[in-house]
């Protein structure tokens, strides 16, 4: 029975450090830390999304590669498009053309700084809000192979719908052209 009972335990032991260890060994090396990763705005408006990146790991990491994707869009939102763009400062970050890539050393910091914008259609104001849930991935190079993935991120944006929302153009010209008709037949009723 103490056999039994060793072994259990010893077998119990060894999954727990088995388990410890994997999720230590998969633990991103850069930390992303959003200074509000849930944002809300009314459409129509622009938003940012500022934070810092941050080498948690024991050796260089080099910021060569990101990725910003939407994971769900939840509620109906319709006519409304939410468009995303890298700030200038994230750029300078990773890009060679703006003096990119950059290596962190163990423990160090970006600082906190603009990593990408938003902004959304002001056209239509309803008829409900909407939820964009999205990543921010940066990487060592190709964003797409895992094994360059160097931490991930999730933000998300709530678009409130606009109360006095800009009309379409296609909308705008059709009003036009409607109300220019029927002054023309005012027109032409009071002449004749």
């Amino acid at each position: 029975m103490r056999r039994v009972v060793k072994f259990l335990l010893a077998s119990l032991s060894f999954t727990f450090l088995f388990a410890g260890s994997s999720s230590i060994a998969q633990a991103d090396p850069v930390v992303i830390t959003f200074t509000d990763p849930n944002q809300t705005l009314v459409a129509g408006n622009t938003g940012i999304f500022s934070g810092s990146l941050t080498n948690v790991s024991a050796s260089p990491v080099t910021l060569s590669g990101s990725l910003i994707s939407f994971t769900t869009v939840v509620g109906e939102f319709e006519g409304t498009l939410i468009v995303l763009n890298y700030a200038d400062p994230f750029l300078a970050l990773v890009s060679p053309l703006s003096g990119g890539p950059v290596t962190l050393a163990p423990g160090e910091s970006t600082g906190v700084i603009p990593i990408f914008t938003y902004n959304t259609s002001g056209f239509f104001g309803g008829p409900s809000t909407v939820t964009f849930n999205g990543l921010f991935t940066v990487s060592q190079g190709d964003v797409f192979i895992p094994a360059n993935q160097l931490g991930v991120a999730s933000w998300s944006v709530t678009v409130l719908p606009n109360p006095n929302p800009i009309p379409e153009p296609t909308t705008a010209i059709l009003l036009g052209t409607s109300l220019l008709g029927m002054a023309a037949k005012l027109y032409r009723k009071r002449r004749g």
